[in-house]
């Protein structure tokens, strides 16, 4: 698996999330920054967010079923 810090800004991965019912979905990452200090600014819908770099994504969407508002996922 990839690691935050193999990116450059602007570049887009995936990484696990959890919708609001608690499943898990594979949702699409941009990288917006380096902080300094192993630390990074993503953002993923409009959120953004503070990762690590040593922080495991994927380079490709996986096969789960992905449903971020968890409508069709119960």
């Amino acid at each position: 698996m990839a690691k935050v810090s193999d990116f450059k800004v602007n570049d887009v991965f995936y990484m696990e999330g959890l919708t609001h019912r608690g499943n898990e979905v594979n949702l699409p990452v941009k990288l917006i920054a380096y902080l300094g200090n192993n630390r990074y600014q993503i953002e993923t819908d409009g959120l953004g967010m503070l990762v690590y770099g040593d922080d495991e994504v994927t380079t490709k969407q996986d096969n789960k079923f992905n449903d971020p508002t968890g409508l069709f996922f119960q």
